[in-house]
């Protein structure tokens, strides 16, 4: 019941967001003819519908035109939800003007907030597909001192697919590797809405390179793509798949929580619990793709958690909902007592390939 009422939620919001760009452009430009006004609406409605006919397009027929209009069908979702926010600029600012009686030209008005919304997505995009390098240092109470500034690099929501290839994955396997990582955590969302071709991006994971391991935790989008091809993919990249399990490295613990079925649910502080071999007085890694059940982990002797999945919202100004949902966990350093959590904006993106609101990255953390 809850799904279905946040997806019709979503549903009517997408569109409000049309209705409200395609009634804004009809009268700041004064749209007076009724063709014109017809070509405009049609415009919209073909644009709104256009996301949905490519998820359907390509399922139907994968192929370099349907991957190509799935990308630009969510470009436009992008663009639509920064036009909205301009346009709601631009009639603050015809208001404004009118009621303090200064002369206004709402074309120029219009035209401003379409070349802002333009300017401000384009910026988007460039955030999406050149992840930056964010480097810090976490303390863990009694580190081995074989691990007191050792480096793991953390990565989630890649999104490996139609937007997100195997030459844009090449370039963030060779910008890992240049870290020289003793550990390298993925924390989730691998791939994305792909129904084959894992080979080809399991050979360019294969290149990855770490002292002690490349350890990897499932998150939602496997369990939509089926979970045992995408574990299968992972290990033949010479990945450990960690599933409601942990590795110990020299002192320290290494945990993975796999994530739950559809529709499922899971006692992530029972979990940790049962784990053969895990011991809370150690010192402790996990690996799990949601910043969530904090207290639980904590409670449980978990020294850091590092996590993705909230994207920091990906699109401005969606941040503030991913802050509320998952209470100020949904991105950045957050250090509680001896207890730690990182979550990352990740090195892909959902939807539109566009990051106003956080630029994608790849995280390099020193123990201490």
């Amino acid at each position: 019941m809850n799904f279905v009422l946040i997806l019709g939620v979503i549903l009517l919001t997408y569109v409000i967001f049309h209705v409200f760009a395609c009634f804004s452009v009809l009268r700041f430009f004064a749209v007076s003819n009724s063709s014109a006004k017809k070509a405009v609406i049609a415009a919209f409605v073909l644009l709104g519908v256009s996301f949905f006919a490519a998820i359907f397009l390509y399922h139907y027929r994968d192929n370099f035109f349907t991957r190509q209009f799935y990308f630009l069908s969510g470009l436009w979702i992008g663009f639509l939800i920064n036009l909205v926010l301009f346009f709601m600029i631009a009639w603050l600012a015809a208001v404004t003007f009118r009621f303090s009686g200064v002369e206004k030209n709402n074309k120029l008005i219009a035209s401003l907030a379409i070349a802002a919304a333009t300017a401000f997505s384009i910026y988007g995009i460039w955030n999406a597909f050149n992840p930056v390098v964010k480097r810090i240092s976490v303390d863990i109470e009694n580190l081995p001192e074989n691990w007191s500034g050792k480096k793991i690099v953390h990565i989630s929501d890649a999104h490996l697919g139609h937007v997100y290839g195997n030459s844009h994955l090449r370039e963030i396997v060779g910008k890992i590797n240049a870290l020289k990582p003793d550990i390298i955590a993925i924390t989730g969302d691998l791939f994305d809405q792909i129904e084959e071709n894992f080979d080809i991006f399991a050979e360019s994971l294969g290149e990855l390179k770490s002292e002690k391991g490349i350890f990897y935790v499932t998150g939602n989008h496997e369990t939509y793509l089926g979970k045992e091809r995408i574990l299968a993919a992972a290990r033949k990249a010479g990945m450990i798949a960690l599933q409601d399990e942990a590795r110990m490295l020299e002192g320290l613990q290494v945990i993975g929580i796999d994530y739950p079925d559809r529709m499922d649910t899971k006692d992530i502080a029972g979990v940790i619990g049962k784990i053969d071999g895990f011991d809370a007085q150690k010192p402790s890694v996990l690996l799990w793709h949601t910043p969530s059940h904090v207290e639980e982990i904590k409670r449980a002797g978990i020294d850091l958690q590092l996590s993705g999945h909230a994207h920091k919202g990906q699109i401005f100004p969606f941040g503030f909902i991913t802050a509320a949902v998952f209470k100020g966990y949904d991105y950045g350093l957050k250090r509680e007592g001896n207890f730690s959590i990182y979550t990352t904006s990740g090195v892909g993106t959902w939807g539109p390939a566009m990051r106003t609101q956080k630029r994608s990255e790849i995280v390099e953390i020193t123990l201490r």
